[in-house]
């Protein structure tokens, strides 16, 4: 008896020989597949950056304390932080940071009472200077600290490139401001 034909003699489909369970093995498999790739496509896109800066030091940005990229949507009000992660590794111990055009510096940012590694943050001439105890001298091997900035208002909601300069290196993040909403 021939088990690829018709009870009437004729071939079957070649779609018809394909089991339905290998069908949706196949499905499956393509489906995992592409969730995978979409899972890491995600992680890449909201992963907020690390920024180019001295050894010793890494910057990364946050918006309202947490992480934002490329394309973030930030109401004028809003908190942007620089977070500036320092570990015993530093090649100076002055980082001058030159803040950031269209945003409000929090002079709150300048009091460093408490931290063993920072011995002072000053503004000078429109920058910003961490200078940092000889490390030799720290209680901890890493740190960090948030400079901290307030997004200002806006006419109508734009684009904006967010610039900032460690130690004369640019960085940016592209965002669009929008006024806080009513």
């Amino acid at each position: 008896m021939n088990h690829h034909t018709l009870e009437g003699g004729g071939q079957l489909p070649h779609e018809a020989l394909e089991s339905p369970k290998s069908k949706s093995r196949f499905s499956r498999f393509i489906a995992s597949m592409v969730a995978a790739v979409l899972s890491l496509a995600g992680l890449v896109a909201v992963a907020p950056g690390a920024y180019a800066a001295p050894a010793g030091i890494t910057i990364s940005t946050l918006h309202n304390g947490s992480p934002v990229s490329d394309g973030a949507v930030v109401e004028a009000g809003d908190i942007f932080t620089l977070r500036v992660l320092y570990d015993n590794n530093l090649e100076s111990q002055t980082i001058v940071v030159g803040p950031p055009e269209g945003l409000t510096f929090d002079e709150s940012s300048l009091d460093v009472s408490g931290n063993d590694a920072i011995e002072s943050i000053n503004l000078v001439d429109g920058n910003i200077h961490l200078n940092f105890i000889d490390p030799a001298e720290w209680d901890v091997n890493q740190g960090v600290w948030d400079l901290d900035f307030t997004i200002q208002e806006v006419e109508l909601p734009e684009s904006r490139t967010i610039e900032w300069t460690v130690d004369g290196e640019p960085s940016s993040i592209d965002v669009i401001v929008i006024n806080e909403s009513a």
